[in-house]
């Protein structure tokens, strides 16, 4: 069997200073994207928004194809 890349998306999950969490998700992220440039992503949505960031999930979806 082969795998055939599809596609990566990324959630993060953030705390604001109300204590209340929410979810931020992107779609279509780069297929060689690395952990270190996620977690430098998250940092800049943490200074435009404000929120910590407390989760970060990366998914990436794969077709198998025989």
């Amino acid at each position: 069997m082969e795998k055939q890349w599809t596609k990566k998306a990324l959630r993060l999950t953030t705390i604001n200073a109300d204590a209340i969490d929410g979810h931020r998700s992107f779609s279509s992220i780069g297929k060689n994207v690395d952990d270190q440039k996620v977690i430098d992503f998250s940092k800049i949505v943490e200074k435009l928004t404000g929120d910590d960031v407390k989760f970060i999930a990366v998914t990436e979806v794969n077709q198998l194809a025989e």
